[in-house]
């Protein structure tokens, strides 16, 4: 997964689902260009993030060039799970933003 505003890249990352409750779903997802959508067709009409832990690090090479950052410019890295009504797991997300390029707003739940 990547994010670009104006052209630039703001985020990397990558989603992991249980492979046994959603296969097929990177077909699903390439056909309707959307996971919401895709989870459709699992039954899933809605799903919420659990958790999500965000801390900064040094980018690794990789994300740097992907960012098109200094390797000594700090990333915000996060890791998240996302679960279905039921409070069941869906995904869990890892990746980093440019931490010059956003700001991260964290509202108080239900």
């Amino acid at each position: 997964m990547a994010a670009y505003a104006d052209e630039k890249p703001l985020s990397i990352g990558v989603r992991y689902c249980c492979a046994a409750r959603f296969r097929g779903l990177a077909e699903a997802f390439e056909k309707e260009r959307s996971f919401t959508k895709a989870l459709r067709g699992y039954g899933i009409e809605d799903y919420r993030r659990d958790t999500t832990e965000i801390t900064a690090r040094l980018p690794s090479d990789a994300e740097a060039r992907f960012l098109r950052q200094p390797r000594t410019l700090p990333v915000l890295a996060y890791a998240a799970v996302d679960v279905d009504a039921k409070g069941q797991p869906i995904s869990y997300h890892l990746g980093c933003f440019a931490s010059e390029r956003v700001r991260i707003v964290v509202k108080g739940g239900e």
